[in-house]
């Protein structure tokens, strides 16, 4: 029994030993091209299953060692409460927690317990050297890389499209490229300086290098003027969010809930950011890292997060610079990087793993060369194991036998949990395969598709996106098959049941996030392509719209799509209420204007021609739209009557069913569940 004790720690500690390298090495190259995300799902499952083995190599080391462990490094005590307050705002303001917890809170606990695993249970140089290794080896891969596709290299050997592609990176794009690599530039310089190998100096001169060409190659596809265009979160609409959530004082403790702060930006967003090329664009983090932690998770949560970071850096500068190791030293300049990467630039799996590296290899750093960290040892025996490696602290033995039990009480009760999430997560993970699969095949084989989107939906039930995705689907078959001449009576009942199923699954994802204006949008856009299809589908989209709205109450587009209902209703009083409003949210926009103008024409109002005017101030003169709209004022002019017609300007909608007569019947159950 010993043996097999002895067996287990040390496979524990080695497995804890090598857990944070492996991290660094293969965080910032792992990506896979079977994903809805080449990148961020499969670095996300990586820091997982770190974070998980972490935790389970911990608590087993715990049991066979008979005593409970902890080392309060400088973060570790901010880090369990940033983890504590990931949780609780998950399930007190998020409204799918399911997207929480298998998204940034399982991401953030994952990192922690990496993080008290690794601290508690290493005090040597040796982590600290593999780590610094394999980030700077990862770094140059990745470099390497980078320019390979940026020197357009790719193109002469066969290659998907996206390696050839200039943007292509391993680490997710240039903006997650810079935030990763250039941190990591002043570290590899500064170890080359100290080193006293000219070998290794030399080496680590030729990787600064390389990382300071690759990063340089990707700041230059991201300057004005290079064609691609970077869709970055003003730092004043940021702000202005995480101002507004302030109001309340459980969003300003707890934020709005992890994986919410796109529901954030729809319903806060200021006026202003429509008067920008960002105004259509919808956002799922703020402008940088720090204003996202505030948002989604209020004070308590970025207080704790830079809580973390700054003991760390006090606790690493309190021996003096002069005194303090290369590694140390390399270690606060990392995290001082990291730091200021998370102030600067959007959050993502990368640049996050690599924050919680550095707050390692410095609480590492600090135990191995200070006395700063302190030990906390519970002995749970009074015969500990024979032969195991000392943690650090002299043990105070008791003989209380009750406390042999709290271990394994707390294995038994946490197994079980961490098991269920890895069954959810495993789920999830196969439905983001089957729907990579449906996306790759919708063109070319619907079928295949189609059960594909069946398979992701059922897999991953709590994914309102998935119903998203089969809602369209559906609709679109259904569309197939009213677009023939001739409808059998199977048709009309195929037909019949896509729609039954759009609606359903529609709806589904409206319970599922009801805070989510893309699932509003979606219905909305179900009801309405229904209108000739069904009774009663133009007042449940009507009320969806305004649900949709009520959620993202500047939007213009959405203002100008339900007036576009109204308009084909006939309503032309509603139509042009909101094509006004949609005017007053974004004045410089043409189709506002053109629509509100078809209004005034068909009741014979001279402002008409104003209207008109203003889109003449908005469009290319050498367009096509521009000629019509001359066309139209020279007609007002001459006092003629002119045709209405929605066609050109206005923003593409979806094409509605063609009409069945006798209109379908839906239940009452196919209506919105609108909130009370």
């Amino acid at each position: 029994m010993n043996t097999m004790r002895q067996t287990l720690d040390r496979l524990t500690t080695l497995l804890l030993r090598f857990l944070l390298p492996i991290l660094a090495l293969a965080l910032p190259l792992l990506f896979l091209p079977i994903n809805t995300e080449f990148f961020v799902v499969n670095k996300n499952l990586l820091i997982v299953v770190s974070g998980s083995l972490a935790l389970i190599a911990w608590l087993v080391r715990n049991i066979t060692r008979r005593r409970v462990h902890l080392s309060l490094t400088p973060a570790a005590v901010p880090l369990l409460l940033l983890s504590a307050v990931y949780l609780i705002s998950t399930f007190v303001e998020t409204p799918n927690p399911y997207l929480a917890l298998t998204g940034r809170t399982a991401v953030i606990v994952a990192l922690t317990a990496l993080y008290i695993g690794v601290t508690s249970s290493q005090k040597n140089k040796l982590v600290i050297n593999l780590t610094f290794a394999a980030l700077l080896s990862a770094a140059a891969i990745a470099s390497l890389l980078s320019l390979y596709s940026f020197l357009g290299l790719a193109a002469t050997l066969p290659a998907p499209a996206w390696l050839t592609a200039k943007t292509f990176n391993v680490i997710g794009g240039p903006i997650p490229f810079l935030s990763f690599i250039a941190p990591l530039i002043p570290v590899c310089l500064y170890l080359a300086l100290k080193s006293n190998r000219w070998q290794l100096k030399a080496v680590l001169l030729f990787v600064t290098l390389l990382l300071t060409g690759a990063s340089a190659g990707e700041v230059g596809l991201i300057l004005p003027g290079s064609g691609n265009q970077l869709f970055l979160l003003p730092l004043a609409v940021g702000w202005s969010i995480a101002v507004d959530i302030f109001k309340n004082w459980r969003t300003a403790l707890l934020g709005t809930g992890p994986e919410t702060f796109l529901t954030a930006f729809t319903r806060l967003k200021p006026l202003f950011l429509n008067l920008t090329p960002l105004w259509d664009t919808r956002f799922t983090s703020s402008t940088n890292e720090l204003l996202t932690i505030l948002t989604t998770t209020g004070l308590l949560g970025a207080f704790f997060w830079l809580l973390a970071i700054f003991k760390s850096i006090k606790a690493g500068l309190t021996p003096g610079l002069k005194k303090a190791s290369p590694t140390l030293v390399a270690g606060l300049l990392l995290l001082v990087g990291a730091l200021l990467a998370n102030l600067l630039i959007p959050a993502n799996p990368s640049l996050l793993g690599l924050t919680f590296i550095a707050l390692t290899l410095v609480s590492l750093s600090i135990k191995v060369e200070t006395d700063l960290v302190k030990d906390v040892s519970l002995n749970l025996s009074a015969a500990p194991l024979s032969g195991a490696a000392d943690y650090g602290e002299p043990l105070t033995e008791t003989k209380s036998r009750g406390f042999q039990l709290l271990p394994w009480l707390f294995t038994l009760i946490l197994l079980p949990l961490l098991g269920y999430f890895w069954y959810l997560a495993g789920r999830s993970y196969v439905a983001d395969l089957a729907t990579y699969r449906a996306l790759s095949t919708i063109n070319t084989n619907a079928t295949e598709s189609y059960n594909q989107q069946i398979k992701a939906y059922t897999l991953d039930p709590y994914n309102p996106y998935y119903r998203i995705n089969f809602t369209q689907t559906s609709l679109a078959l259904a569309n197939t098959i009213a677009s023939r001449k001739d409808l059998t009576d199977q048709d009309k009942s195929n037909i019949t049941q896509l729609v039954q199923q759009a609606i359903r699954e529609a709806k589904n994802a409206t319970a599922l996030d009801p805070a989510n204006v893309l699932t509003w949008e979606n219905l909305s856009n179900t009801y309405r392509q229904l209108i000739n299809f069904a009774e009663g589908a133009s007042d449940w989209a009507i009320a969806s719209y305004n649900q949709a709205i009520s959620l993202d109450p500047n939007n213009p587009r959405l203002h100008l799509e339900l007036g576009g209902l109204f308009f084909a209703l006939k309503d032309y009083d509603s139509a042009g209420r909101l094509y006004e409003r949609a005017i007053e949210l974004k004045p410089n926009w043409a189709n506002s204007h053109y629509n509100l103008a078809q209004i005034m024409k068909l009741k014979k109002d001279p402002r008409a021609i104003d209207q008109l005017r203003a889109v003449l101030q908005l469009l290319d003169t050498s367009s096509e739209d521009y000629k019509k709209v001359q066309t139209e004022i020279n007609e007002l002019s001459q006092q003629a009557r002119s045709q209405a017609s929605e066609a050109g300007l206005e923003p593409s909608s979806p094409a509605p069913l063609p009409s069945i007569t006798p209109k379908v019947s839906l239940p009452e159950e196919a209506a919105p569940n609108l909130p009370n």
